[in-house]
């Protein structure tokens, strides 16, 4: 494979505490060829509740449309001509082997209006906690016997609601690091604003060379999460221009 996993840290649960400070993230993956560009996308899913049940051969575009939450955003992405992102991935939670299917309209959204600014459509919760962003990316979760046995909604970003969840984060390439803070933890904060960071948990690099290495880490300050906490899908994809592609999913909670 020409890109690798080398580091995977993330806490298994994230919750409220007032003391227990920052629940940190940690990935990394090596590069073993040369690439002319590569895409890492993060995702951050909530899980919520779900009336009734999907099934995995409902879950392609046309099952997408009949889905009342999510209908709405289907008619948008056609009227506009912008397809949004379909994506079947495989993981694993507690030993069980689990089936992901995701819909992402991050991509209809980029071509209508910056980030944050664009209306949710009735259904559509906003920013699953305080973010005037919309919900832009839905799962439904199989196992291995085709039963649904999760749902959730969330964002292609690096967290929900990233100037209010996450305290800090950095991208690291090679020896080249950018750090971000959030202007809760600082009025004047070290390197760059959390808002700066890269739009829509998106980082895009050219000219890859075997043994580049690219990290991000970010720091969950747990003061600031729902006191109910979150139970989540985070992920990462990265994709290179010849049609390498790595997944990794984290169930959290």
């Amino acid at each position: 494979e020409g890109v690798t996993m080398v580091e995977n840290l993330h806490p298994p649960s994230v919750h409220h505490s007032r003391d227990r400070g920052a629940f940190p993230f940690q990935y990394g993956v090596i590069f073993r060829e040369d690439f002319a560009s590569i895409i890492a996308d993060f995702y951050t899913l909530r899980r919520v509740n779900f009336n009734g049940t999907v099934a995995p051969e409902d879950t392609d575009l046309e099952g997408f449309a009949k889905i009342p939450r999510i209908s709405t955003l289907v008619k948008l992405s056609h009227s506009l001509g912008i397809a949004p992102e379909l994506m079947e991935i495989e993981g694993e939670r507690k030993n069980e082997s689990l089936s992901i299917r995701l819909i992402d309209f991050s991509g209809v959204f980029d071509g209508i209006a910056p980030y944050g600014l664009p209306k949710f459509p009735e259904g559509a919760r906003s920013g699953i906690i305080a973010s005037p962003g919309p919900t832009m990316a839905f799962a439904f979760v199989f196992n291995e016997s085709g039963l649904m046995v999760g749902y959730y909604e969330g964002v292609r970003d690096f967290f929900l609601d990233r100037e209010l969840l996450l305290s800090d984060m950095y991208i690291r390439v090679n020896d080249n690091v950018t750090s971000f803070t959030s202007s809760r933890m600082s009025s004047q904060p070290e390197g760059q604003r959390m808002l700066d960071a890269p739009k829509r948990g998106r980082l895009s690099l050219g000219d890859i060379e075997r043994d580049d290495r690219l990290e991000v880490g970010l720091s969950v300050n747990s003061a600031w999460v729902p006191r109910e906490g979150m139970s989540l899908i985070h992920m990462v994809v990265v994709e290179g221009d010849l049609e390498d592609r790595l997944v990794q999913v984290n169930f959290i909670g």
